[in-house]
């Protein structure tokens, strides 16, 4: 359920990206994954969570990291000089895994 939204939402998010404020977009979703995460760790922990609610609070996740991914690739080369665009893109990706 994860990488089900990755693969589907990829498209769109690149558009997203070109078409809107990149670091807003950012912020939404750290938000909404936020707010995601947080639902998933309250709703196990008092035993709240149906399969059907985790697994709809993954592909929320899943999502936000779709549009968080792409957007975050183009966002970087216009804040970074480009000779530290390599090490950045390095230092993002490790962010990331993080």
């Amino acid at each position: 359920m994860r990488i089900l939204p990755l693969v589907a939402l990829s498209p769109l998010s690149g558009v997203a990206a070109d078409r809107y404020d990149r670091r807003t977009i950012v912020r939404i979703c750290n938000l909404v994954c936020g707010l995601a995460a947080a639902t998933l760790a309250v709703g196990t922990a008092f035993g709240a969570m149906s399969r059907e609610s985790l697994l709809a609070t993954v592909f929320v996740i899943g999502a936000c990291r779709a549009f968080e991914q792409t957007t975050l690739t183009t966002l970087l080369p216009g804040i970074v000089p480009v000779s530290l665009l390599p090490r950045a893109t390095a230092a993002a990706a490790s962010a990331t895994q993080v």
